[in-house]
């Protein structure tokens, strides 16, 4: 059955389902008002999983067929669960062939960073806690959630590329276990004020063809609505590079892609300063802004993490 078939609107209500043996409920199931959590719902726990009004009925049988079409492939695994496997059926909004593909790319884009598989994730606690990046606590006026790169604090010849990338890679992944986040998408702030020559050298190279392949495989292979990245008070020569790369990406990434010369007056069309930290003409404070029980959530993960690094694509021998 096509999923524009069998698409239907429900208003008012979420669903949440506890499951047992992997099993979709039947669509017609639901649940009484007062059970019904928020959407904001995180989904530490395996079995746990939330649709949106919009999402139903086509949503748990879209997962039921994403569940069968996945144990067809072959020599390959990934963890079952249904509110991880959500997050890939989402970004391709429910389109099964999109999200097989997805989940493809994104465990072949996984192989690049397999040396760093043993690492734990205290073992970036040093980056995160230098705030580098850092998650805000508050979502932006659409309801997206939002990640800040603090560039200067960066030391590139203390923190490697792959060290930032892989520390990122967590961030994201925690971001992306939240139902609401899975559906609004998130959204970038680069904040380059007061970089150096070593920062803005080694974030030049990102602006190689190798570099910018690299993202383009990243953007279409993460699980992930990608909504938009503002660079701010960027160098003219960053932003120039900046530019010329944008001419690489699809035209759909390109558009999502902003340069906000200085002054915080454009950057408050997009974010209000009511979820901003003080250093971006923002209220809060840096420990006010910082979403601290993301970072709880993430810390206490660390076999999950060490576990899922054993899917993916196994020796055909």
């Amino acid at each position: 059955m096509s999923l524009s078939n069998c698409f239907h609107r429900e208003r008012g209500q979420v669903h949440t389902w506890e499951s047992e043996n992997n099993e979709v409920p039947a669509t017609s199931s639901k649940s009484s008002s007062e059970n019904i959590p928020s959407l904001d719902y995180i989904t530490n726990h395996e079995n746990s999983y939330t649709f949106d009004e919009d999402e139903l009925p086509h949503g748990p049988i879209a997962l039921q067929d994403f569940k069968s079409a996945i144990k067809q492939i072959d020599n390959f695994s990934c963890p079952m669960e249904e509110g991880y496997l959500l997050r890939f059926l989402r970004t391709k909004k429910f389109n099964i062939v999109e999200a097989i593909e997805l989940m493809r790319r994104y465990f072949t884009l996984k192989i690049e960073y397999d040396h760093m598989s043993t690492v734990k994730i205290s073992a970036y606690k040093e980056i995160y806690d230098s705030k580098i990046h850092m998650v805000l606590k508050h979502r932006d006026k659409l309801g997206r959630k939002v990640l800040f790169v603090r560039a200067k604090k960066w030391n590139p010849n203390v923190i490697t590329i792959d060290q930032l990338n892989m520390s990122t890679f967590f961030l994201l992944h925690e971001m992306t276990s939240n139902a609401e986040t899975q559906i609004k998408g998130c959204m970038f702030i680069l904040d380059c004020s007061g970089i150096g020559f070593s920062q803005a050298r080694s974030m030049l190279a990102w602006f190689t063809p190798s570099q910018i392949n690299r993202m383009i495989v990243f953007l279409g292979g993460y699980p992930l609505r990608f909504k938009g990245v503002h660079s701010f008070n960027a160098p003219y020569i960053f932003e120039a590079a900046f530019n010329v790369s944008k001419y690489i990406l699809k035209k759909k990434i390109r558009d999502r892609l902003h340069v906000h010369r200085s002054g915080f007056k454009t950057l408050f069309k997009y974010f209000s300063p009511e979820i901003l930290p003080q250093y971006l003409g923002g209220h809060l404070t840096e420990d006010e802004a910082e979403d601290h029980e993301l970072m709880t959530s993430l810390y206490a993960k660390e076999e999950y993490y060490h576990d899922h690094w054993k899917h993916g694509f196994h020796n055909r021998n």
